[in-house]
């Protein structure tokens, strides 16, 4: 993407800030007792749940990794999972930074051909993890009688639908070369398959890998479980970060309804993926979701705003990481 679309689709996100600003009662928020006068409680607290985050990651990353897990040390992962995810972050339409800069890293350690297989898994396992929680967080909006109003109804209806379907297809990858075949279809479609078939062109080598890889893995059962496993957990523990803050904020709210408000943030911002850093879609996802709860959207929009501190941080950081040359191990590398 362009430098100036890039800034363009950053400044609709502000824009859209500075909008549920305006149309947002902040007034039910003890803001100098529960915000700035708890912020020694709960920016730590929120600090130690996305490192715990963080580590499934790392644990994940390890897993995948298989026999060639010795082969890279455990300080070489965090540093691989912390800037590789904040590349991710600052960069619009996520995967375009961080992927590239894990499979640059690994590359001495394990070779081309497994770094990038690693990688791709790593993403597309992640993907998976992120469609199962998405998709949970549908099922519990009707179990919780969330009202959403027929729109809103719907709407989570079809994306349950949707989410079922990548998910079956990501399940079918063991088998079947699902990606490839799935791009391969699409680009039949009139005039809107021009994209795909481009896709296909530019792209064709990559899908491929992603397909062998996928395939590869899906032959380590136990593997491929506890990775599955693993970052789902991680995703359960970015609901809590916001239950925990809408707690102390005072919001009446339990674990599942901010579960399905954290799913909905992190659908919309998603799908405005060419947003840097998704500004202003998962506060409007999160002050969406509560309301269909029955809660003040205030607290949503507050929440979501202070966990931005949360990664800031954590985005410096891994950022910061950028200055420390990897050590390669006295290993020799497998040749490709």
């Amino acid at each position: 993407m362009k430098r100036k679309t890039a800034l363009i689709f950053f400044l609709l996100g502000v824009v859209g800030v500075v909008v549920l600003f305006r149309e947002t009662d902040f007034g039910v928020i003890d803001w100098d007792e529960n915000v700035w006068g708890l912020m020694p409680v709960w920016l730590p607290a929120i600090l130690l749940i996305w490192a715990v985050i963080y580590f499934l990651h790392i644990l994940s990353y390890r897993t995948i990794l298989g026999e060639d897990k010795n082969r890279v040390s455990i300080l070489f992962l965090i540093k691989l999972t912390l800037t590789g995810f904040a590349l991710n972050e600052v960069t619009p339409v996520g995967l375009i930074g961080g992927e590239p800069y894990r499979i640059m890293e690994l590359k001495p350690h394990i070779g081309v051909n497994k770094a990038v297989s690693t990688t791709l898994t790593f993403s597309v396992m992640h993907v998976f993890s992120h469609m199962l929680f998405l998709f949970t967080g549908t099922i519990l909006y009707f179990i919780l009688g969330c009202d959403g109003g027929v729109a809103g109804t719907v709407l989570v209806a079809l994306t349950a639908v949707w989410l079922a379907f990548v998910i079956f297809m990501i399940l079918m990858s063991g088998r079947h070369r699902v990606v490839y075949s799935t791009v391969h279809l699409l680009s039949k479609i009139p005039k809107l398959g021009k994209i795909f078939a481009n896709l296909l062109e530019k792209n064709g080598e990559t899908i491929r890998d992603i397909d062998s890889s996928m395939m590869e893995f899906h032959t380590r059962k136990k593997d491929f479980r506890n990775t599955t496993l693993l970052e789902f957990a991680a995703r359960v523990l970015e609901a809590s970060e916001f239950f925990f803050l809408l707690r102390i904020f005072g919001a009446d709210v339990n674990f599942f309804e901010s579960y399905v408000a954290v799913a909905c943030a992190s659908f919309l911002g998603n799908l405005l993926f060419l947003i840097p850093m998704q500004v202003g879609s998962r506060e409007f996802g999160m002050a969406l979701a509560l309301g269909w709860a029955g809660v003040d959207p205030s607290f949503g929009v507050t929440a979501s705003l202070l966990a931005r501190i949360r990664g800031r941080i954590y985005i410096s950081v891994g950022v910061a990481l950028l200055l420390f040359k990897s050590k390669k191990r006295n290993t020799e590398t497998k040749k490709d």
